[in-house]
């Protein structure tokens, strides 16, 4: 019995020394490959080249930044690229660092807080019925998707690598009912966003809650049609002028409410024209500000690069 018990004790032990030589051969393994990928050292004395990391972003200019103008027989003039050129090109040596807040405000908001609260973030607040504003738009029409459209347009030339499309109220119910963090606090929701989570995915929308707008807010071919939801009844025919096909979804469904982050790889899968066409839909339809402006906010998700649901 005892040297049963003897042999069992030594056959354990040999056992643990055995699995520590194994644990052990693969820590240094691994070591060994984590050093591998140091940079080696510098012995020329020289100061070594500053990382694409540590670029500043460089401000936007306000110089005419106005929105493409309709001329007298309907079509949209798209404003020159030159105009909307910051101080030094953000297309070159784009980094997860360059970042732009663009809102759409009324002239009697105080948006200060987007400065003050997010100073690591630029910004392009449009001023929809002031023409004589900074950044203004021709025409006040469409709600925020006039400004976010306006500026793709004006800088899609040379687009930091991560935009956020947000609403102008900061916090508070019901102004800001649609911003689902702590006290509907939109310097909150910038804080939280993770942007390699929009550089992954392309598109993300900054609410978490489904509801209003799952699964299923825009059904183009409901039957019996529904008299009050007019963006709905205008979807079919948006869809084929924008989209310039007929496959319109049975069902679009994504959360509310306009307030999303695109990076600049997700928006250039588009060329500008689409862009163009976008807004010269939302200038000239008949559709009312609040209508059209809904019209867009249930095809953001589309436009870039995600399923009708």
């Amino acid at each position: 019995m005892r040297s049963s018990f003897r042999y069992f004790i030594g056959a354990t032990f040999l056992s643990f020394l055995v699995l520590l030589y194994y644990n052990i051969n693969y820590a240094r393994q691994h070591w060994d490959q984590f050093h591998q990928t140091e940079q080696p050292e510098d012995t020329s004395g020289e100061a070594p080249p500053a990382t694409a990391t540590t670029e500043k972003v460089v401000p936007f200019t306000s110089v005419d930044t106005s929105a493409p103008s309709a001329t007298s027989d309907g079509t949209i003039q798209p404003t020159s690229e030159e105009t909307a050129v910051p101080t030094a090109s953000l297309a070159t040596n784009i980094t997860m660092e360059t970042k732009v807040i663009v809102m759409a405000q009324l002239s009697a908001e105080n948006t200060s807080w987007v400065g003050d609260e997010l100073p690591d973030w630029e910004n392009a607040i449009y001023t929809v019925d002031d023409v004589t504003a900074p950044l203004h738009l021709a025409v006040n029409k469409g709600r925020e998707a006039n400004a976010y459209l306006t500026y793709i347009i004006q800088h899609y030339a040379n687009l930091p690598n991560t935009i956020v499309f947000l609403h102008s109220h900061k916090t508070g119910w019901p102004e800001a009912w649609h911003t689902d963090v702590k006290d509907y606090n939109n310097v909150l929701s910038v804080q939280k966003l993770r942007l390699d989570s929009v550089q992954n995915n392309g598109y993300v929308n900054l609410r978490c809650q489904s509801i209003p707008g799952c699964p299923d807010e825009i059904q183009p071919f409901r039957d019996p049609p529904e008299g009050h939801r007019a963006s709905e009844h205008a979807t079919e025919a948006a869809w084929k002028y924008m989209f310039g096909n007929a496959d319109v979804p049975q069902v679009i469904g994504v959360a509310c409410c306009s307030q999303f982050a695109v990076s600049r790889k997700q928006v250039l899968s588009r060329p500008k024209a689409d862009y163009e066409r976008y807004l010269k839909w939302l200038l000239e339809t008949s559709l009312d500000d609040a209508v059209s402006g809904r019209v867009l906010e249930y095809f953001w998700h589309i436009i870039f690069g995600k399923e009708p649901v």
